[in-house]
């Protein structure tokens, strides 16, 4: 594990892993590798951890009767070996144990299977949930007592209380509100962290001042603003698919003689905002004109 590889009769708690974690042999956790008494609780990972059999954001395998407690993984997982073994918390169990309010809001993967829905918590029969919740956008359903919620939803400092029912924001769980800080999730009181907007991210957009900038749009899920005004395509300009958010930070586009509209499709997620449009378009024959 990042932090402890065998945790016997140990306690774990208050630590966070940041370092990406890579192993060709099993057993591989965030925070613990194999955890088969003790305790851990208030912990958290935020970096892709990937292997072989028995993976998890937390724990990569518990043996006996024990418990995950407040802790969260937002990092991706990813196990080759079995299928039921990327967990978003905790990897495999040989024995019932119990994950008590946590959240997962990272993609689990077997191989390149996406697993983020069945794996969210864990998939491993073993593992029982209480008030647990994982990032859906499509209000799927998880393991029993583990919710979805949407990204909106989980950042929402105001109905935190409904979205995450069951957990402490009096006395473990808050919100790190500053600017400059892209985790907008719930945190655990003691050791919360900023991590700054990268390129691309919400708070970070990737400008666009010309029609080559507006080209890169195509197949997208990151963030652009339009810088420059008047900005004028010609040609093949048409975005086919769109997955991320533009906001035309009410610039105008300049499109002449044109056969199709700025963006042929928007994926479920993307959003066109703020977006001025002058010229003349006349359309081919399409599904969608």
């Amino acid at each position: 594990g990042g932090i402890v590889g065998y945790n016997n009769y140990g306690t774990i708690e208050y630590c966070g892993n940041q370092g990406i974690l890579t192993a060709t042999d099993i057993n591989l956790g965030g925070i613990v590798g194999r955890y088969d008494s003790g305790s851990v609780a208030k912990c958290y990972n935020i970096k892709e951890i990937s292997g072989t059999d028995n993976v998890g954001g937390i724990a990569g395998f518990t043996l006996k009767n024990v418990s995950v407690s407040d802790c969260f993984n937002k990092g991706k997982i990813t196990g080759s070996a079995n299928a039921l073994s990327p967990g978003g918390i905790i990897g495999g169990a040989n024995a019932a144990m119990s994950v008590v309010n946590c959240y997962n809001a990272g993609v689990i993967k077997y191989a390149t299977t996406d697993k983020s829905v069945t794996n969210a918590i864990s998939a491993d029969s073993d593992v029982a949930c209480t008030k647990c919740y994982f990032l859906n956008e499509e209000d799927a359903a998880g393991k029993a007592d583990s919710y979805p919620l949407t990204s909106e939803e989980m950042k929402n400092t105001k109905e935190y209380a409904t979205n995450f029912a069951g957990f402490d924001f009096a006395n473990v769980w808050t919100f790190v509100t500053v600017e400059n800080n892209s985790y907008k999730y719930p945190q655990l009181q003691g050791i919360t962290f900023e991590i700054p907007y990268e390129l691309g991210e919400e708070g970070n957009p990737i400008l666009i001042n010309n029609a080559a900038d507006f080209a890169t749009l195509e197949g997208s899920d990151d963030y652009f603003r339009i810088n420059a005004d008047n900005i004028e395509l010609t040609g093949a300009y048409a975005i086919e698919s769109f997955y991320g958010h533009l906001d035309g930070n009410g610039k105008t586009l300049i499109v002449t003689n044109g056969t199709a509209p700025l963006f042929a499709t928007i994926k479920s997620g993307a959003k066109v905002s703020n977006l001025n449009l002058r010229g003349n378009i006349v359309f081919a024959a399409a599904d969608y004109l």
